[in-house]
């Protein structure tokens, strides 16, 4: 498991860069608060995980900066900025703490089993 911990309030970003993970890499990606947490198919190294990543940055001319602590497999994002924009200024107002979303359709569950089967649906 990769984590991807960012320090953004923005849900629809996190959205996206997890959708654009799952698209270029065989994993599954779960969000969980504050983190992408993915699920890999296959064994991925940290370091493609990095390359998609700001490869995402770069198409969306998003301001930030990574940090990689190897041995824990964390990805840790920093977004300039991001401290600007909050959930409820976007409008979304409800409580996600604790709950687990699908980056396809926002299928949005407590369990990450439940989760992970569902995901595996759109995959069929």
């Amino acid at each position: 498991m990769i984590s991807i911990i960012l320090n953004l309030k923005d849900r629809r970003l996190m959205l996206d860069l997890a959708t654009y993970i799952a698209e270029h890499l065989p994993a599954l990606p779960v969000l969980k608060q504050d983190r992408i947490v993915l699920d890999e198919l296959a064994h991925i190294d940290v370091e493609e995980v990095c390359s998609s990543i700001r490869s995402f940055m770069s198409i969306r001319r998003v301001n930030y900066s990574m940090h990689v602590n190897n041995p824990k497999r964390e990805v840790t994002i920093y977004i300039e900025g991001s401290s600007k924009v909050t959930e409820t200024e976007r409008g979304y107002e409800h409580d996600t703490q604790g709950l687990f979303i699908c980056p396809h359709c926002n299928y949005t569950t407590e369990y990450a089993d439940i989760l992970s089967i569902h995901m595996r649906s759109h995959y069929i």
